[in-house]
């Protein structure tokens, strides 16, 4: 399974000290240059990234995809969206609305945070998602209260 992820999932992992999460659900995932690169702006991900040698990082190949979508989105997420789409990618881990709009434009296959939350609940690989988005929320994560308590419901668990 090929994945490919943008900043925001892993930074908000690593602030609740939940990494394991994305591990136990993808064995593995690649990051653009450009999205190692944020992440190892902050010390402490660096050394995590140091050590977790199942987050890949990769060079983008083909630019003309990258092209077409720099000028609306970050660097980040233009090299995540155009690595997705060289590489066909099973998914394409992002969380910013206008990046999942642009990527599904292209026929990538996105994920958030929340859906990986799911996809973890259903495994067993944890048992209750309300803890982990408080934990989220409490480290800065947006949350729209109506998809919460959508994806709360999906797990039979309430807000």
């Amino acid at each position: 399974m090929i994945v490919i992820s943008d900043t925001t999932c892993i930074t908000n992992l690593m602030h609740i000290e939940r990494l394991d999460i994305l591990k136990n659900v993808f064995h593995s995932i690649i990051v653009p240059k450009k999205v190692y690169d944020e992440l190892c702006t902050i010390p402490k991900q660096k050394l995590i990234l140091e050590v977790e040698n199942w987050i890949i990082c990769q060079t983008i190949q083909n630019i003309t995809i990258y092209e077409q979508v720099i000028t609306d989105l970050d660097e980040g997420e233009a090299e995540a969206i155009t690595l997705a789409h060289n590489l066909s990618a099973d998914y394409l881990i992002i969380d910013e609305r206008k990046g999942r709009q642009i990527a599904e434009n292209l026929g990538i296959k996105i994920i958030g945070l929340l859906g990986i939350l799911v996809l973890a609940k259903q495994k067993n690989i944890i048992s209750l998602l309300k803890p982990l988005i408080l934990d989220l929320v409490n480290v800065g994560f947006h949350l729209n209260e109506k998809l919460l308590n959508r994806v709360l419901q999906s797990v039979g668990e309430t807000w």
